[in-house]
């Protein structure tokens, strides 16, 4: 049995997926995504900060789950893990 849990409000800091961001294409194509969806750059905020502005809960919580959705998909996509047969999620926050 499998579990993916998803970090919350508070586990957040600029710069945070950074690594993931300049390796993969997949996870470049989430922030765009989230980018053109809020109308702002959260991309930037999320890698660029600053910090103050990150940790408002209104970029907050969008700047977690454009973390965990993108790190999620990695997992699926290079590393063929099937994570959509887990039979809990959970998140905090």
């Amino acid at each position: 049995m499998r579990a993916v849990l998803f970090p919350g409000q508070g586990s957040q800091y600029v710069g945070m997926g950074s690594d993931f961001y300049e390796r993969f294409e997949s996870v470049k194509k989430v922030f765009e995504t989230v980018d053109k969806t809020l109308g702002f750059k959260l991309s930037n905020l999320i890698l660029n900060g600053p910090e103050a502005e990150l940790k408002l809960t209104k970029n907050t919580q969008p700047a977690i789950m454009t973390i965990g959705v993108s790190i999620f998909n990695v997992l699926m996509e290079h590393f063929n893990l099937n994570l959509n047969d887990s039979r809990f999620f959970a998140g905090h926050s």
